[in-house]
C-alpha cells in the first residue's frame, strides 16, 4: 500500500462541474479508476491542564458531507465531454497558467457521517462515496470534501465531556477540507482511497481548563460552542480547524 501525506486547508467555495454519461454510469468501468472518499477521527482524549482529571474527551458526533471533488492537472485530453448526468459530473478547463485540469464532482445522497469513538481513541468512518476518474498521471491534484449544514443539522457536530460537564462543538457553516498531492498516478481498473482523519487532540489544544470553566452553559448544563454560544471559543476553534485534518491518498 502506497501512502502520501497531504496538506489541508479549509475554504469557503466549491467547484460546479458536469460530465459525460459513460464516465459516471459504469459503461467504461473496465478503463476507469475509482476514488473512495472517507472521513475518520483519531485521538479523542486530551488533558487540558495539570489538574488531575481535567480532560476533554470527544465521544460522538457527525459530519454532513455534501460534495466530493477531485481536481488534477493532466495531459489526458479529449476523454471528458461537458454534459450533465444525475448527481455526478466532470469538467475540463485551463487555469491562469495554461495548465489543463480534469475535475470530477459528486453530490452525496446521504452524507451524514456518524462519529462514535466509545473509548477506542479513533473511529474509521464509512466510505462516503466512490467517484470514478479518468486514468492519468495527475499533477497538483486536489481532493475535497465539502461539509454543509442541512435541514436536519449542522455541518459538523462533536460531543464529549470536560470532566463531568457535557461539551458540544457545533459548526453551522460550510467547510471545505482540501488535500493536495504533487503527483498522483491513477491507473485504469484500480481503486484508491482519499482519506481525511480529524485529529481531535489538535483541536482540543486550543482550549484550556480555564476556558471551559468560564464558558456559558445552556439550561441543561451543556457547554455549547457555536456561532451563537461561547462565540470567542467558537471563532478560535474554527480558525485552527484545518490543523486537525490529516490526509492520505493511497492505493487500496
Amino acid at each position: 500500500m502506497k501512502k502520501s501525506l497531504l496538506s489541508c486547508v479549509v475554504l469557503g467555495a466549491f467547484v460546479l462541474v458536469s460530465c459525460k454519461k459513460s464516465d459516471v454510469d459504469g459503461s467504461n468501468s473496465a478503463n476507469q479508476a475509482a476514488i473512495a472518499f472517507q472521513l475518520n477521527t483519531s485521538n479523542e482524549s486530551s488533558t487540558l491542564g495539570k489538574m488531575e482529571g481535567s480532560k476533554l474527551v470527544w465521544k460522538e458526533g457527525y459530519a454532513h458531507a455534501w460534495k466530493l471533488i477531485f481536481d488534477g492537472v493532466s495531459d489526458c485530453n479529449g476523454k471528458i465531454e461537458d454534459d450533465h448526468h444525475h448527481k455526478r459530473g466532470c469538467h475540463e478547463y485551463e487555469d491562469s497558467m495554461g495548465r489543463h485540469h480534469q475535475v470530477v464532482e459528486d453530490t452525496v445522497d446521504n452524507g451524514v457521517i456518524p462519529f462514535y469513538t466509545s473509548g477506542s481513541g479513533s473511529f474509521t468512518g464509512p466510505v462516503i462515496d466512490t467517484v470514478p476518474v479518468t486514468p492519468c498521471q495527475y499533477r497538483n491534484s486536489n481532493f475535497v470534501i465539502l461539509l454543509q449544514p442541512a435541514d436536519t443539522g449542522a455541518a459538523l457536530v462533536l460531543k464529549g465531556s470536560f470532566d463531568s460537564i457535557p461539551v458540544e462543538f457545533r459548526v453551522n457553516q460550510s467547510l471545505i477540507l482540501k488535500g493536495t498531492l504533487d503527483t498522483a498516478a491513477v491507473s485504469g481498473g484500480k481503486h484508491y482511497q482519499a482519506v481525511i482523519t480529524l485529529n481531535l487532540a489538535k483541536l482540543s489544544h486550543y482550549l484550556s481548563s480555564a476556558d471551559l470553566g468560564a464558558a456559558t452553559r445552556d439550561a441543561s448544563g451543556v457547554i455549547i460552542i457555536s456561532s451563537t454560544s461561547n462565540r470567542e471559543l467558537y471563532n478560535r476553534l474554527l480558525l485552527h480547524f484545518y490543523e486537525m485534518a490529516e490526509h492520505s491518498f493511497r492505493h487500496e
